[in-house]
């Protein structure tokens, strides 16, 4: 309890430096062009997805693992007999392999878990191999909130293998989670038949590391993706109706740097971006087949060393003033919103349909109308934030 009120301290004096400056992000760009503007806006498409994105990335794994481990221990055992087990207690997985679970008896509420071989899905090959160790807050294994998860060892990873069903359908994927996350973390026991209404807190540090392999069709070939958090403080709400037509995650990364290295045959590259007080909101309505994003708060972005000139690192501040609105889940082209970056650029989304008297109707799918303090007010026809016609504005090859 004590490191989780530490969490909540530190968290509400980030959210007090947010407000007083947004220091962490140091500062802000001037965006006093149309070049630099169209910058902004291809950073802001990235950001809205890829900051909390990776958070998802990062987590995934630690949360599916610790939620299936928890259902299984409550259905079977307790702490306290768990704890009498001096060897542990080992579990088959749904598909194949096991995990064993140990703890002591002064230490009921810390679980150290290991897999083997296990497959936790039926039909798909995905095998997991190594340790998970989980710290409850209760004495109970039938609980919708944990205190911590440790994904790996200081020695050793946490290990997700995942072959095709045959040499056709590549690549064959290997991913290494070395990482921890400490404070009041949801784990919704209920979540297919209930809904969820899950809420949680937490500092996330650590990597994952994935590893690719294609052979067929062409030469074989590599590509690798690694993340990592440092001292990320994360707090999410997510919400879902007992049907699922409604899904509503609310996440704001308050502290902390996340930094990516990609790499492939064509390109290797590293970026990171520090966050303070960045807020990114997602609703689905898979009913009507719509989704609505916000994006609120700053970043410190570091772009790859092979940028060129045209390619903006530095601080930015975005404020939505009207959601960005898609009336296609499936599509990335808007017909609505208003986004404010660094105070310097006004962009506002229109569909071919609701386009202002004087603006030019959008042939590619909507208009985005830009003001930039300073150098005027210019539109692009096109069919995404991060689109190619975006992408040639930038003068810069990525983001």
């Amino acid at each position: 309890m004590l490191r989780l009120t530490r969490l909540r301290a530190a968290g509400f004096a980030c959210a007090l430096t947010f407000a007083a400056g947004t220091a962490a992000a140091g500062p802000l760009l001037t965006l006093d062009s149309e070049q630099a503007a169209a910058s902004a806006i291809v950073a802001a498409a990235y950001v809205g997805y890829e900051a909390t994105g990776q958070r998802n990335v990062m987590t995934a794994a630690a949360l599916e693992y610790s939620t299936r481990t928890l259902r299984a221990l409550a259905a079977a055992t307790t702490p306290a007999a768990l704890a009498q087990a001096g060897g542990g207690m080992t579990f088959p997985c749904r598909a194949g392999g096991t995990f064993t679970a140990r703890n002591s008896a002064t230490a009921m509420r810390v679980v150290d878990i290991e897999f083997v071989d296990c497959l936790p899905y039926i039909g798909f090959d995905s095998t997991a191999n190594g340790p998970l160790r989980l710290t409850l807050i209760s004495n109970s294994f039938a609980t919708d909130q944990i205190a911590g998860i440790r994904l790996g060892t200081r020695d050793r990873d946490f290990v997700i293998a995942v072959k095709p069903p045959s040499p056709e359908y590549s690549p064959v994927s290997t991913t290494n989670h070395n990482l921890t996350m400490l404070g009041s973390i949801a784990v919704p026991r209920n979540q297919q038949a209930d809904g969820i209404a899950a809420k949680s807190f937490y500092e996330l540090n650590g990597f994952t590391n994935t590893r690719k392999r294609y052979e067929i069709p062409g030469p074989a070939f590599e590509e690798t993706f690694r993340n990592t958090a440092e001292h990320v403080l994360v707090s999410t709400a997510i919400t879902a109706d007992n049907d699922y037509f409604l899904y509503d995650e609310d996440v704001t990364l308050l502290w902390g740097a996340f930094a990516t290295h990609y790499g492939e045959r064509y390109r290797d590259y590293d970026s990171r971006y520090e966050v303070a007080g960045l807020r990114a909101r997602w609703i689905v309505d898979y009913e009507a087949w719509t989704n609505t994003r916000t994006l609120d708060g700053a970043i410190r972005y570091t772009g790859p060393s092979q940028t060129h000139a045209g390619c903006l690192s530095g601080g930015y501040l975005f404020e939505t003033r009207t959601p960005m609105h898609y009336p296609d889940a499936d599509s990335s082209t808007l017909d609505a919103g208003e986004l404010v970056i660094n105070r310097d650029v006004n962009m506002q989304v229109f569909a071919p349909g609701n386009v202002p008297p004087g603006l030019p109707t959008p042939s590619q799918g909507m208009l985005l109308n830009v003001n930039v303090r300073g150098a005027g007010t210019f539109n692009v026809d096109t069919n995404a934030l991060n689109g190619a016609t975006m992408w040639a504005l930038t003068g810069c090859p990525y983001l």
